[in-house]
């Protein structure tokens, strides 16, 4: 944990909260945007039901954001982000242990040294490339009823980013800067404090009538509170939409973005050596000492990634129009990791390193037509039709050597090892298509009812789609009873069911960091076997808004109930052909655990305008979320989770209980002893 003192920026006595009803956070703080390193951060404790932690405690790690409750007893449970309409892609392929090569032979005969369970990697955040000053909004859907609409990519809840638009037709020019300290909140030789300066520049405005662009840029550094931990990062942006005539619509979005990452062992298998292990427990491990880590391991990130979409809106009639949607998220990531002579693990190998390049691209895209129109003043109704297309191409590349003559050269002198190279590579597409209807009907904003049907077909792993329908009512009570009330300003019932679901593809080549009792298969058949874990999630939940004093007192709360079928399977795309393995379309399924879990719980958002006038705007808010996660039924392959390092630490889920009990962890006797 870190404290963070701003010296140039100080803090505004006014807040922004967002409603239950609406999810969305507006213009979050300056002071939180100068800090933020992403949208992640901005949402912390602005959204009932949405908690955000670290991954493992890193600096530059990826944060969790939950959406009520865990989904899976294996895995992800993050919500889909969206950005200016592209799907942003998952840090899942990069959460490797960098030498999990463990032995074999090469090509040639010769046989590689075993390195696994050696270092574990966390992965780094995911928005580093996403400048938090040109966030505009962020809406949080969290109803299955209402992220029923994405299919197969909602039911661990759906984050919706919208860039920053001009305010006036004047042209705009900015300039931010900040700087701030950041310090630890330990003591002890690994931890001091750090220097963070953001710089954020650009341009906006509008041209012509209903037209605007968005040219801006931003340079960060972050020296953090714990030594050998540091960032820097860079980006531009680029946003475009104009209205051609009254028929055409267009806009265009691209972000382009560098970073450099630097990181200490903030976490590593249990049970092994680290820089933060051995600030707390200096002598758990007689070869090991902190000062000899902070000069002889190296963790260091380069990070390219570009983010674009682009849209067109074609208006048939004032009340059809047809909407197509297209983004893509590509990256490039690359990891050098060097183990010297000081640490206990480099002086065995005399020197060690590994690299770890992932690259991947995630593209979708989507078209939507719909009808809208006010029947008779008080009748109103919206159909609409649409069909996406969504995936990714992911490749990993791994390699690692020991036995280094001139260490100097450190992680990225990986040629200048005398060991074999251990080298490791594998590709995987995933691609789903689908569509929906919806059909809404309100009369006079007094009552309406929703219904949306959805379809969703996987096309390598599924033969026959899954259909996942969803539906939504209200009745406003203000307008029915209390229309002419000053003292009740709102009063609204508000009920919905829907289904959706989730899916995460896992070759099998770092299936075992994930999932327990991984089925064993032949060695060098692994690119024809991979996991699918998918997540089919049923939820209904009812709430009421109520206002009064023209909504200077708002409190919005909700109930839901949610279940999910957690199932895992293991595909064998391959068969054997002359004693060579070959692919083949006609898959089996090797292994299937199916679990279920169950997320039921309560919302309460309260805001207070405790002075509202034409200049001066301050509200206070609070928000409470109370959730209940248990495993329903259990299947016996799902009780244990990753047996982490051999035995010494486990965690299980049994039936009645919440996911991941822990029951032991035997790695530091020094200092736990025992159970804990």
């Amino acid at each position: 944990m870190q404290k963070r003192i701003f010296a140039v920026v100080f803090l505004l006595m006014a807040m922004t909260v967002a409603s239950a009803a609406e999810d969305t956070v507006t213009d979050t703080l300056g002071t939180v945007k100068s800090a933020a390193t992403g949208p992640a951060e901005l949402l912390r404790g602005q959204v009932s039901g949405v908690r955000v932690s670290s991954t493992d405690g890193g600096e530059n790690g990826l944060l969790n954001v939950n959406i009520r409750g865990l989904n899976t007893l294996r895995g992800d449970s993050q919500p889909l982000w969206i950005v200016d309409g592209a799907i942003i892609g998952s840090s899942i392929n990069q959460n490797l242990n960098a030498f999990y090569l463990d032995g074999g032979k090469t090509i040639n005969g010769d046989k590689l040294p075993d390195y696994s369970g050696k270092s574990y990697t966390y992965p780094i955040g995911n928005f580093g490339w996403l400048n938090p000053y040109d966030i505009e909004s962020i809406e949080v859907l969290k109803d299955v009823s209402a992220t029923s609409r994405y299919g197969m990519l909602g039911a661990n809840g759906v984050v919706i980013i919208k860039t920053r638009k001009p305010s006036s037709g004047e042209r705009n020019v900015w300039v931010n800067s900040n700087l701030g300290m950041s310090m630890a909140g330990q003591s002890g030789d690994a931890f001091g404090r750090g220097i963070l300066t953001t710089h954020d520049i650009g341009v906006n405005g509008i041209f012509g009538t209903e037209s605007f662009y968005n040219i801006s840029g931003f340079l960060r550094h972050a020296g953090g509170a714990t030594r050998n931990v540091n960032s820097n990062s860079g980006g531009l942006a680029v946003n475009l939409e104009t209205t051609a005539n009254e028929i055409f619509k267009f806009g265009l979005n691209s972000f382009l973005n560098f970073g450099d990452y630097v990181n200490t062992a903030g976490t590593n298998f249990i049970g092994a050596p680290s820089s933060m292990v051995l600030s707390r427990y200096p002598d758990a491990f007689e070869e090991d000492k902190l000062e000899a880590w902070l000069k002889s391991y190296d963790d260091e990130t380069i990070d390219y990634r570009t983010v674009n979409s682009v849209w067109l809106q074609i208006n048939f009639l004032k009340t059809l129009h047809l909407k197509l949607v297209g983004g893509a998220d590509y990256q490039n990531h690359t990891r050098y990791l060097w183990f010297g002579n000081a640490t206990s693990f480099g002086k065995k190998e005399n020197g060690a390193t590994s690299i770890l390049n992932n690259s991947l691209l995630n593209y979708n895209f989507s078209g939507e037509l719909t009808f809208e129109r006010n029947f008779a003043v008080r009748h109103h109704l919206i159909a609409s039709m649409s069909y996406d297309l969504s995936g990714n191409l992911s490749r990993t590349n791994a390699m690692c050597g020991t036995d280094f003559d001139l260490p100097y050269l450190r992680g990225k002198g990986l040629s200048s090892s005398g060991s074999l190279h251990a080298i490791s590579k594998f590709a995987r597409t995933y691609s789903r298509m689908g569509g929906y209807a919806f059909l809404s009907y309100d009369y006079d904003g007094i009552a309406g009812i929703s219904g949306t049907a959805r379809w969703d077909r996987t096309m390598r792993f599924e033969k026959e789609p899954l259909w996942m329908p969803a539906g939504n009512a209200f009745v406003d009570l203000k307008k029915l009873f209390f229309r002419n009330s000053s003292a009740v300003s709102a009063l609204k019932l508000t009920g919905g069911y829907g289904r959706a679901g989730h899916e995460t593809v896992l070759p099998y080549e770092y299936m075992q960091a994930w999932i327990s009792n991984v089925p064993e298969v032949e060695a060098g058949a692994e690119p024809y076997f991979d996991g699918m874990n998918r997540l089919l999630s049923e939820e209904w939940n009812v709430g009421f808004n109520v206002g009064f004093l023209n909504d200077r007192i708002s409190i919005a709360l909700k109930y839901y109930d949610k279940t999910t079928e957690d199932c895992f399977r293991v595909y064998d795309f391959g068969k054997v052909l002359s004693n060579l393995w070959v692919a083949t379309d006609n898959w089996q399924i090797s292994q299937e655990r199916i679990s279920s879990l169950r997320n039921n719980g309560f919302e309460l958002d309260a805001d207070f305008s405790l002075i509202r006038t034409s200049k001066v705007n301050w509200t206070a808010g609070l928000n409470v979320a109370h959730n209940v996660n248990s495993v329903l039924t259990l299947d016996p392959q799902d009780k244990n989770t990753i047996d982490i390092v051999k035995g010494k630490y486990l965690s299980a889920n049994e039936e009645g209980k919440s996911v991941g009990q822990i029951l032991g962890n035997n790695t530091l006797p020094k200092v736990h002893g025992g159970f804990f």
